[in-house]
């Protein structure tokens, strides 16, 4: 890291000054002898070699690959171009280099200053109550060259700067557009006609974790950093521990083209799914080269960018590339069923919008729209706040995404049946929204589940139509209270005493907590054995 803030002249000034690595002389100029003399001694004795800074200079260029778009987008927002920085050409015994640009961030572990601004900054960046969302422009302002202070040589820092980089030169603009719009007087008093708290509790902070990319909120007390490291590792484990391998849970998605039904007409249903049945790789193909958001949504795509980098900046270990290895691939099962459906469900949407005499582009959108609201997806601009906090409020809402999204959408049809035309005239299209968002996925659900227990239709054997019932009427009612909000667990537990099973009579809002309640007890059943 130190090499790379050798690529220009600026940043290898406050790296020796900040680090009294180097001097200042009296005309001002920059005394870097004993500094340079040690990185002479290191090329001679091999502990700096060629390949080290073909390295350098391979980061260095992948910097100067992101400025063009860095450029656009701040040339677009703010009238002109930031001012960028000169490289300095480095000579060496194994030939000359460019040289380039890395971020000069200083060491918050050393500096209180750097410390306070870092905080400073996270809390205005993911304080929904922040009335400017962004997503940051730091390295876009200009430097105090007589400012000094440590360095940071944490590799790490480069993929947080890629991240940034990147969020600002093709999400912010468009967050600045909308922002602007959320900030209009006459519209923020519209919106309050309807409800005061839509700008400033849902908007607001949709846009900000929108700009962010984050879902997951620091802490900003000590106590709360600790316990959300505990949480984050114990929401990790938890799902690897119920998903990986889950042949239930993956047989589960397919009930998706049920709920997809809801919006989407089933014959272009069936007929996206022969195709599928009869050239995936071609379908698959075309979708990818029509919509962006299935490019960059399906599969394992997103975690391998982010691994990638993590590679080339981290060089980790053989137990970590294990554990991100078993990360990356927890839901492997979960993917690949649900990339079928969502590849089912995006080109049956797409087919009927172009049926319908839709423009290619809104064709388009109208099939990802289809997606992600029958579907759902993990994306930060397309969760519900709900979904979003601490790690250690996240525990509580750990699975809970499919069923919000199965709310929304049905809160949200409904809401468009009452409004085109009314409760009454719409009883036919709510009852098919019953039957397709509802009663299907929660039946077949709940049939995928006892199929695998292997206990049939009766399993007391005292005649099937206690369960033929149970499951009709049980699974919806489950279904219908695991959407309402931290309230349904305390409903299921209480409806489950009832029952003449004793393992779901437990009140659980988690299954992180679920787990500790077992292993609490595993003492006591090791005792008695």
């Amino acid at each position: 890291m130190a090499i790379l803030h050798t690529g220009n002249e600026s940043n290898k000034s406050k790296l020796l000054r900040g680090r009294n690595w180097g001097t200042v002389n009296e005309d001002a100029t920059l005394d870097s002898s004993k500094f340079d003399s040690m990185i002479s001694r290191m090329q001679q004795d091999g502990t700096l070699t060629k390949r080290d800074y073909e390295f350098a200079q391979k980061i260095w260029d992948l910097m100067d690959t992101m400025k063009p778009a860095a450029q656009k987008a701040h040339k677009k927002m703010y009238g002109y171009y930031f001012n960028e920085i000169t490289a300095n050409e480095i000579k060496t015994p194994f030939g000359d280099f460019r040289g380039g640009y890395v971020p000069a961030k200083v060491d918050v572990y050393t500096n209180e200053d750097a410390a306070i601004r870092e905080e400073r900054n996270d809390l205005e960046k993911n304080n929904n109550s922040f009335q400017f969302p962004t997503t940051g422009r730091g390295f876009t302002k200009g430097r105090v060259d007589a400012y000094a202070a440590p360095l940071s040589l944490e590799m790490n820092l480069l993929g947080s700067h890629i991240d940034g980089v990147s969020r600002f030169s093709y999400i912010e603009p468009t967050v600045k557009q909308v922002s602007r719009l959320l900030m209009n007087k006459d519209l923020r008093a519209n919106l309050a006609e309807v409800d005061p708290t839509i700008a400033r509790e849902m908007l607001v902070p949709w846009l900000q974790r929108t700009a962010q990319q984050k879902v997951v909120l620091p802490s900003t007390s000590g106590v709360g950093k600790l316990t959300d490291m505990f949480a984050s590792y114990l929401r990790t484990s938890v799902a690897m521990q119920f998903m990986v391998g889950n042949v239930t849970n993956a047989l589960q998605q397919v009930t998706g083209i049920s709920v997809a039904a809801s919006k989407v007409a089933p014959k272009y249903l069936s007929l996206s799914m022969f195709n599928y049945l009869t050239d995936r790789k071609a379908m698959t193909e075309s979708i990818y080269e029509k919509s962006d958001f299935m490019k960059a949504t399906q599969g394992d795509n997103i975690h391998e960018a982010q691994e990638a980098i993590q590679q080339i900046i981290t060089n980790p270990s053989t137990f970590e590339k294990i554990q991100s290895f078993a990360k990356a691939h927890t839901y492997f099962l979960q993917s690949a069923t649900q990339n079928m459906v969502n590849t089912i469900v995006w080109s049956g949407a797409y087919n009927e919008a172009v049926t319908k005499g839709l423009s290619e582009l809104e064709a388009v959108r109208s099939a990802d729209s289809a997606v992600r609201t029958t579907q759902g997806t993990n994306n930060p601009e397309d969760i519900s706040r709900y979904e979003t906090g601490t790690a250690t409020a996240r525990l509580f809402t750990q699975f809970a995404g499919y069923f919000n999204m199965l709310a929304n959408l049905n809160n949200a049809e409904v809401q468009k049946i009452a409004k085109t035309v009314g409760l009454r005239k719409g009883a036919g299209k709510l009852f098919y929204l019953y039957v397709t968002a509802m009663m299907l996925p929660a039946v077949l659900s709940d049939l995928i589940v006892r199929s695998f227990r292997g206990k049939g239709l009766d399993e007391e054997d005292d005649g099937p139509v206690d369960d033929l019932l149970a499951i009709f009427f049980g699974s919806q009612f489950k279904t219908a209270t695991a959407m309402v909000p931290y309230v349904g667990p305390m409903i299921n537990a209480g409806v489950n005493n009832f029952n003449k099973v004793a393992y779901d009579d437990r009140l659980s809002f988690s299954p992180v907590l679920s787990v500790l309640e077992s292993a609490a007890g595993v003492p006591k059943k090791v005792h008695d054995m």
